[in-house]
């Protein structure tokens, strides 16, 4: 294991004075991640601040139990995934329905043109998370995370390989849903 991840692990697994300080710090560096990563998902502010804190919970208890990790920030996000996942199972949050939304006449104003194209790349986006919920995270994980492709293949049980391919295609799905974002671009140049 490299990075300040993987040192942070190894202080939580072997425990004593230093697992405090490393808890603290793996948190603060993932917990608005994390929240954010189950927000998109559809839980309400304070349903993702509970979801964050059990995934450090089970985080603190896999490490106990001797989990070996190989990818730390892959493994970190895949406790946040299960916690996500058995959370879903028991409660199903309300999300909102994006067909709703219509489009909105460009202003003259160039702030109000950026606010409507802000406006339509978030929908948009929400849009293709409903859709394709797993390559939305992966370009969330590539983008935002920097994660490799091995990580991002590790998350998704993909070969590397095959985690490239994905988010190719990933790519040219979510440019599709965004291309109506277009006029807003053309119209703030």
């Amino acid at each position: 294991m490299t990075g300040p991840e993987a040192e942070w692990l190894q202080q939580i697994a072997a425990g004593g004075d230093a697992r405090r300080a490393a808890v603290s710090a793996l948190y603060r560096h993932y917990a608005a991640r994390f929240r954010g990563y189950f927000q998109r998902r559809g839980a309400s502010p304070a349903d993702a601040e509970e979801l964050c804190q059990d995934s450090f919970v089970r985080l603190v208890r896999a490490l106990d139990r001797g989990t070996q990790v190989d990818q730390p920030r892959a493994w970190i996000w895949s406790v946040a995934q299960s916690q996500w996942l058995d959370w879903r199972r028991v409660a199903q949050p309300d999300t909102e329905d994006i067909v709703d939304w219509q489009d909105v006449q460009s202003e003259d104003d160039p702030a109000v043109r950026s606010l409507h194209l802000d406006d339509c790349v978030r929908r948009q986006f929400a849009a293709y998370t409903a859709a394709y919920p797993a390559g939305a995270q992966a370009l969330l994980w590539a983008s935002v995370e920097q994660f490799t492709a091995p990580e991002i293949g590790e998350l998704l049980g993909r070969t590397p390989g095959a985690t490239r391919q994905f988010l190719s295609e990933a790519r040219k799905r979510v440019r599709g849903y965004l291309a109506v974002c277009q006029e807003w671009l053309d119209d703030s140049s």
